[in-house]
């Protein structure tokens, strides 16, 4: 009777300690604001020089949590400016270390432990570097970036609105 009082107050108690820790836990590990989907917004964002056939008529960039707060997943769609649907994704750790996008042109991406990120082509040269930021509302993601071109480097900001 008294070892059986006793094991019932060590799992109560062990079962207290768990729900503590959980309930700690839950409280500390808050989504990422860049999860979720977003759509440019193309009246706001800035494309600079960059010629009309590169420019995208759509995007729709749909962020999922990771495994880690170094893992970073995604999947951009749109519709480029030459009116051909594209899509890449991206899965893998902010680890400098390029990963392919599934885009047909060979690509690569990374997300660099800087914070930033950058875009290679099939040959491995970067020929786009940038950082995101999200509003204080988090409502709004900008990209800003440096786009390599035969003509000279390019400044974009792109910016998109949350839709959900």
């Amino acid at each position: 009777m008294r070892n059986s009082r006793y094991s019932l107050q060590a799992a109560v108690v062990c079962t207290l300690v768990c729900l503590t820790l959980l309930s700690a836990y839950a409280q500390d590990t808050k989504p990422s604001p860049y999860v979720g989907t977003w759509k440019l917004n193309a009246a706001k964002s800035d494309f600079g020089k960059m010629p009309a056939a590169y420019i995208p008529k759509s995007e729709t960039l749909v962020i999922i949590a990771g495994n880690s707060d170094d893992d970073r997943k995604f999947t951009l769609r749109g519709v480029g400016g030459d009116g051909k649907p594209f899509q890449m994704s991206f899965d893998g750790a902010a680890d400098d270390k390029p990963r392919p996008t599934g885009n047909p042109d060979g690509g690569s991406f990374a997300f660099l432990k800087s914070g930033g990120w950058e875009a290679r082509d099939k040959s491995g040269n970067v020929v786009e570097t940038g950082t995101s930021v999200i509003s204080d509302d988090g409502k709004t993601l900008t990209n800003k970036a440096v786009h390599k071109t035969p003509n000279g480097d390019v400044t974009t900001t792109m910016v998109y609105d949350k839709v959900k």
